[in-house]
């Protein structure tokens, strides 16, 4: 008779008697496929024919033998053990449908099968890991690995390899024998073993396998096969009273393998929702809570408890939040790593709560304590405690539910974290706050928040509501002063928002939109809000529209107070722009080019300061690389690259509801408008940007034209700033590409030396910088680069002095002026007179003997003029 316990004990000694002498390491290949083969056909046949002697110690010595048979003999053999075992599977099935009949006889070939697969498998998986581990010290020591048969010997040849990627169909058949299981794991077992604790060590077997192939950590990727093996745990918890064991395997593995912890989750998941395990999910959970963590002397058992409870919150968040009474202790706990897990658990369970359909008093309640928690952590000691914070407030934030209520005093606190001492925690503050702007509930007027149209939107609604507070009947005098009473109500509740509980503005704060909000919360306000302006001697159509009103003032006010708040944090945001840190740089970036698609004021004032970043050096790595909080990295694609980028999003992405020709006129408009109100410096920042653009070829030469016609428009008048902050782009445009003036130097000539030069210096003055292109030396791209941009590497032939571009010059020098825009345009003539001419120095002396010429006449009539007066004044004296 096969005592199962006893021979697992045995195995366990290495203590294993085996009636037979055959050695499968040691006979010939072909007849250990004979006797393999001899094997397959008595199991294929009967499954119970394993429990004859000759066959089982066969068996047995295949297994002994296991690390030096070809890889392909073991998952034959395995192949014939699992068709043997779902053989007798369906043997007992058929059995325990057959009135009259013995299950019993089937649990002795059951024990014998179950021996053969633990021993198999585990020696399987233990002996791969050696030869891994025994590789990689050869490997170090002597640089080559001497090759052996065998199973063992084939997994050395890779430090990586698995018993899945030796022994072909090695998983496949480990799932087929976990499928099985769970038929098996379906029926009364308890009728097949005379006792429980037989039905129970059978089932041990294979728990054990279980947790011995979680250990290996290719396994955990496959999602298809872990599922397979969890459903047969759980079905072990469900049917036969596993529960203990299920949660110290969970708890062991969690103590000692960190890539389990989230599998762990998924199996808690599991059993939660299918097999109705809560109480698996509640012992998990309370042991957890019973533990203390210290940082400083455990450091993996904090990191593996974390990461479940993350996992845990956004699998099966309703089991979590049974035991958060217990959990929440570690909120003080001194490992800052599970300080930080809770409080992303926090944020799940809150966005768990607000997506509930019935938001009961309870929940709400619930959310208010999160929120309350979540604001506290910004205070904690450690720099990761609080960028984790600032995580959770992106993505609670980023859900349906907006939190109107909340989010003002998150919003301050961000700012706060602005000047936090961590760079860690500045740079997902600012992501914090750019996320918060991009998700903002202030939709009404296409989600714009310029603040002239939001005060105008809400003087007027305040004037409506106080044209019908006066407009109540004289005679009710009383009720008019209740009816301006309710009006002007909003203000107090302003003041005292924290404390008000009201159910309209609770039920608002989880809406997706505040449109909705808006809507929703009139209609639950209603009635109430409806007699209480009748009650004011309004009727009850003016007392809806009044309440109506009402809904809208305060929304208006919220969106004046976010955009105030924004405009604070600004300052900070600009001093940010110039960290030493490329990843609050580049949030900087990302926060004002989403203020300026809001229409944000102030932001335009940021956009300017970022143009300063294309002074830095370009980032020799481009390639993508991935975070700690899992999102990809954009630090390895630099500064410059994202600053490049942020102004083809603003300003020369073309809008999909736009035709060719309206786009091109939207880019060049939005090119001119950076010229304007520009400091020196700006502009020489945004040359630098303009001319790298135009070297990547990503302006188009339609927007070059166009920046030309209006450079050259005369049929109307055109305000000044165009025509200025066209040349002034075409003038950056030619930097890169000289033939930008080579190709209409007539253009040129005609507007910016001409009459409209004349009387805009501002113009003459960037005419003759684009002049000076013509007169480049040398390229400074040289080769296909500089082919490219249109520019020679030879030396360009200077002009003849008989050129018209001279005769212009000359004027701009020669004509009188009081403008204080003439000296820096005679400047810049006269660097284009020495950068164009042939003879520079024969123009400079005839402009210096005109001027000389010039001033020499004025002395003379001054002095003509004054020797006329004195003559006069002795006359008179002599008289």
């Amino acid at each position: 008779m096969f005592n199962l316990q006893e021979q697992l004990l045995k195995l366990q000694e290495d203590e294993i008697e085996i009636h037979s002498d055959f050695e499968f390491n040691k006979v010939d290949a072909t007849i250990a496929k004979r006797t393999l083969n001899s094997l397959t056909d008595k199991l294929v046949v009967n499954g119970q024919n394993i429990n004859e002697p000759d066959t089982f110690d066969l068996l047995q010595c295949f297994a002994r033998d296991l690390p030096t048979i070809e890889p392909k003999m073991i998952a034959r053999a395995l192949d014939m053990l699992v068709t043997g075992f779902d053989n007798e599977i369906k043997a007992l099935a058929n059995l325990l449908t057959t009135p009259g009949q013995d299950p019993t006889v089937h649990s002795e070939s059951l024990d014998r099968y179950a021996f053969l697969f633990q021993w198999i498998i585990e020696r399987g998986e233990s002996v791969v890991s050696q030869s891994r581990a025994a590789t990689a010290a050869a490997v170090s020591d002597k640089g080559k690995v001497r090759k052996r048969r065998g199973v063992s010997s084939t997994a050395g040849s890779s430090s990586g390899a698995t018993v899945s990627d030796v022994v072909p169909g090695w998983k496949g058949k480990l799932a087929d024998l976990y499928a099985l299981l769970q038929q098996l794991l379906r029926m009364p077992l308890g009728r097949v073993w005379n006792s429980a604790p037989e039905r129970d060590t059978f089932i041990g077997v294979f728990t054990r396998i279980a947790h011995k192939i979680m250990e290996n950590a290719a396994y955990a990727k496959d999602v298809e096969f872990q599922t397979i093996l969890f459903d047969s745990l759980c079905l072990w918890l469900q049917n036969y009273n596993g529960l203990y064991g299920l949660v110290t395997m969970i708890t062991q593995n969690l103590q000692h393998y960190e890539h389990l912890c989230e599998s762990m989750a998924g199996l808690v998941q599991m059993a939660y929702d299918k097999y109705e395990g809560t109480q698996l999910a509640d012992e998990v959970l309370r042991d957890i809570s019973g533990k203390s963590f210290n940082s400083i002397h455990d450091k993996a058992g904090p990191k593996n408890a974390a990461r479940f409870l993350v996992k845990i919150s956004q699998l099966a968040p309703r089991a979590l939040l049974r035991q958060m009474g217990l959990l929440i202790r570690h909120l003080d706990s001194e490992a800052h790593i599970m300080r930080s897990a809770m409080v992303d658990v926090i944020g799940h369970l809150t966005l768990y709560l607000a997506s509930q359909e019935e938001q009961t008093d309870i929940v709400k309640n619930q959310i208010n304590e999160y929120f309350d928690i979540i604001e506290q952590r910004f205070m904690d000691t450690h720099f990761l405690v609080r960028a984790k914070v600032l995580q959770v407030c992106q993505f609670v934030c980023s859900g349906q539910a907006k939190f109107p209520k909340r989010r003002p005093k998150l919003i301050s606190l961000i700012i706060g974290r602005l000047e936090d001492k961590a760079t860690n925690v500045r740079k997902h503050a600012i992501r914090a706050l750019t996320m918060l702007l991009e998700t903002h509930p202030f939709s009404l007027d296409g989600a714009e928040l310029g603040v002239e149209q939001l005060e105008a939107s809400l003087a007027k609604i305040n004037k409506e509501l106080a044209q019908m507070a006066n407009a109540t009947p004289s005679e009710t005098s009383e009720s008019t002063s209740k009816a301006k009473k309710i009006a002007d109500s909003d203000d107090e509740n302003e003041d005292d928002e924290e404390g008000d509980d009201d159910d309209d503005d609770d039920d608002a704060e989880i809406e997706s939109s505040t449109t909705t909000a808006v809507n929703n919360g009139e209609e639950q306000a209603t009635s109430t809000g409806s007699e209480q302006f009748a009650n004011a001697g309004l009727s009850p159509e003016m007392a809806a529209k009044a309440m109506h009103l009402q809904f809208q003032q305060r929304y208006y006010r919220d969106a004046l107070y976010f955009v105030y708040q924004l405009q604070e944090a600004q300052p900070l945001l600009m001093q940010l722009l110039g960290s030493t840190n490329k990843g609050e740089v580049m949030e900087a970036i990302d926060f004002f080019v989403a203020a300026v698609r809001f229409r944000v004021d102030g932001a335009q004032e940021g956009i300017r300061r970022m143009s300063h970043l294309i002074w830095l050096p370009p980032t020799g790595n481009s390639s993508s690389t991935t975070s700690a909080d899992g999102s990809a990295s954009e630090e390895a694609r630099g500064v410059r690259a994202k600053l490049i980028e942020s102004y083809m999003q603003l300003y020369m992405t073309p809008s999909d509801r736009l035709s060719a020709i309206e786009n091109t006129s939207r880019i060049t408009r939005n090119l001119i408008s950076l010229t304007f109100g520009a400091t020196l410096a700006e502009l020489t920042s945004l040359e630098e940007l303009i001319r790298t653009l135009m070297e990547e070829r990503l302006i188009k030469e339609d927007v070059v034209n166009k920046l030309r016609s209006v450079y050259g428009y005369t049929k109307r008048q055109l305000p000044p700033a165009q025509r200025r902050g066209a040349i002034i782009i075409l003038s950056m445009l030619a930097q890169a590409r000289r033939s930008i003036v080579t190709d209409d130097i007539d253009l040129y000539l005609r507007i910016g030396l001409g009459d409209h030069g004349h009387e805009d210096l501002v113009v003459a003055k960037h005419t003759c910088m684009i002049l000076q292109c013509l007169g480049a030396a040398k390229s400074r791209r040289p080769g296909a680069v500089a082919a490219a941009a249109g520019m020679d590497e030879q030396e360009i032939r200077r002009l003849p002095m008989n050129n018209p571009i001279f005769e212009g010059l000359q004027r701009i020098v020669e004509e009188p002026r009081r403008d204080p825009e003439w000296f820096p345009a005679a400047e810049q003539a006269l660097n284009t007179i020495y950068a164009l001419a042939d003879k520079p120095d024969a123009l400079a002396a005839r402009l210096v003997r005109n001027q000389a010429k010039l001033v020499q006449e004025l002395l003379n009539s001054n002095m003509g003029r004054n020797l006329a007066v004195s003559g006069g004044d002795e006359s008179d004296s002599m008289d």
